[in-house]
Order: structure tokens, then sequence, then C-alpha cells
């Protein structure tokens, strides 16, 4: 969630030319893809939960 708002706050910041765009793009696409690695990390977290309880 700390991510999402501080692209949120960054796009603002954009929109009211108070930060240089090609950095709020580039800060922005970092944050993105920040996220879809935990989400990655987060399914595989999940998954092996799954396996593990499969043994049982």
């Amino acid at each position: 969630m700390e991510r999402i708002n501080k692209i949120d706050l960054m796009y603002q910041l954009s929109v009211n030319q108070m930060v240089d765009g090609e950095k709020v793009e580039n800060f922005i696409a970092g944050n993105i893809k920040g996220i879809e690695r935990d989400w990655e990390c987060f399914k595989s977290y999940i998954k092996q939960r799954d396996d593990m309880r499969e043994l049982d």
C-alpha cells in the first residue's frame, strides 16, 4: 500500500508541475516493477504453502 501512496503522491506533484515529468515517470515505472516483483513473490509463497498442505 505504501508504494501505491508514493506513486499517487508523485503523480499529483507531476500534475501540479512541482516535479519533473520524466523523473516521475521513471519513479512510477520503477515502483510498478517493484509491485509486480512483490506480487510474484507472494504468489510463489502461496503456491509453496498449498504444496506443503498437499503433503500433510
